[in-house]
């Protein structure tokens, strides 16, 4: 049951993201993210490390994000911003992340920890996502497929620490 919820909330942040951002609500992603973390919190026996996963998910989000806009791979478009300056990611791409690390957990187990299997996902994650976002027109994709490529690349790499950081909470949690 907590599986489903879990995934119910995931998907109810996903939309609240990209419905603020697209309509001007900027602010309409971060506060349901926020309440569902905060649920979450609450309903996990280990919130703690499940906050700790989020924060580590969302911080390496940044530097990945932030590296490729830096690069000139995408742009985010201006209206979309918040606070956070170029080169730094748009609030609305952070949230995304922190949503991620809300259920990073639920994609090392549908994965089952195999390198090939989550790569091949975050591959196809970032193109879609990326796809979704340009046609929202919350960012440009500079060098079309090029670009999306690189993203897709810098996504497997990302994604892989992410696993591997989220062991090491778990494991240093027991």
């Amino acid at each position: 049951m907590k599986k489903l919820l879990a995934t119910i909330f995931s998907v109810l942040g996903i939309v609240a993201v990209y419905n603020g951002a697209t309509s001007g609500r900027l602010w309409l992603g971060p506060l349901v993210v926020l309440i569902i973390a905060v649920i979450r919190f609450f309903l996990e026996e280990e919130g703690v490390i499940l906050w700790q996963k989020a924060l580590m998910v969302a911080a390496l989000g940044v530097i990945i994000e932030s590296i490729l806009i830096a690069a000139g791979i995408y742009t985010p478009v201006e209206e979309a911003r918040i606070i956070m300056p170029w080169p730094l990611l748009p609030e609305w791409i952070l949230i995304l992340w922190l949503n991620f690390g809300l259920v990073i957990d639920d994609f090392r187990m549908i994965t089952r920890g195999k390198l090939l299997i989550s790569s091949a996902m975050s591959f196809i994650f970032a193109i879609l996502i990326f796809l979704k976002s340009s046609y929202f027109n919350l960012l440009v994709i500079e060098f079309h497929v090029f670009s999306l490529l690189i993203i897709g690349f810098f996504w497997i790499l990302g994604i892989a620490l992410m696993l591997k950081f989220a062991q090491r909470i778990e494991a240093r949690a027991i």
